[in-house]
């Protein structure tokens, strides 16, 4: 699952300009992408995120081995170096935080020699060698790099925050539109039947109209045969 992942990652990586595979090597989609292709071959375990762990813990030892080397301790039989050359390969160069890997003196993974004279470090208050020195300098480029890293995850997670709330707020509003749409309906309904009941009204009062005025002139002719009968 590993070697897929780094194949597909120097697949990706390969098909950009040199000034964005840093770019490239933290966009999750990315690794969205070689996850889908992990589950094409059967691995479903891991998804964008966990590729993008995965990775990000793979380049970290790979410079704690580095620096390792650096400091004149080659590793011997780690599991992870098996991993060295296409971490390499697919950097084609190594990246501003790993320019020491391959500097003049600088030790490879198999203890080869380093430079050792060493110089006076203003930072420690020291002497220390240049593969010291390398070793310190990468560790504070590499804790700037977690840094910035966690704080973009948390940067994320907000965002992801911020959209459930949307989405939520979305739903509500739906929702009411739909109660708004029920209600106007159910109010043409009602004033169909108001003005219903008005022209039947009106109808009942008109038809009393004319039942009155004919009880009137009945009325009025019973009191005029009956004062014609008294005469």
């Amino acid at each position: 699952e590993t070697k897929i992942l780094l194949v597909e990652l120097e697949r990706i990586a390969s098909g950009h300009p040199d000034d964005r595979r840093e770019t490239v090597l933290r966009s999750h989609s990315t690794f969205e992408e070689i996850a889908e292709i992990l589950r094409e071959k059967g691995y479903s375990n891991r998804d964008g995120q966990g590729c993008m762990i995965r990775w990000r813990n793979l380049l970290r030892v790979y410079k704690q081995l580095r620096a390792q080397a650096n400091d004149g301790n080659p590793p011997s039989g780690h599991p992870n170096m098996q991993y060295a050359p296409a971490i390499e390969n697919i950097y084609r160069f190594p990246p501003d935080s790993l320019h020491y890997m391959h500097s003049e003196g600088s030790p490879g993974l198999d203890g080869s020699p380093a430079g050792l004279a060493r110089t006076w470090s203003a930072a420690n208050g020291t002497y220390e060698t240049p593969a010291r020195k390398r070793t310190r300098e990468i560790n504070l480029v590499t804790e700037h790099i977690d840094s910035v890293d966690q704080k973009l995850e948390q940067t994320m997670e907000y965002l992801s925050q911020q959209n459930e709330i949307l989405r939520s707020l979305e739903e509500r509003l739906t929702r009411t539109e739909e109660a708004l749409k029920a209600s106007e309906v159910a109010l043409d309904i009602l004033n169909t039947t108001i003005g219903e009941k008005d022209a039947k009204r009106d109808e009942l009062e008109k038809q009393l109209m004319v039942t009155v005025q004919a009880l009137s002139t009945v009325i009025a002719a019973k009191k005029a045969e009956d004062q014609q009968q008294q005469q």
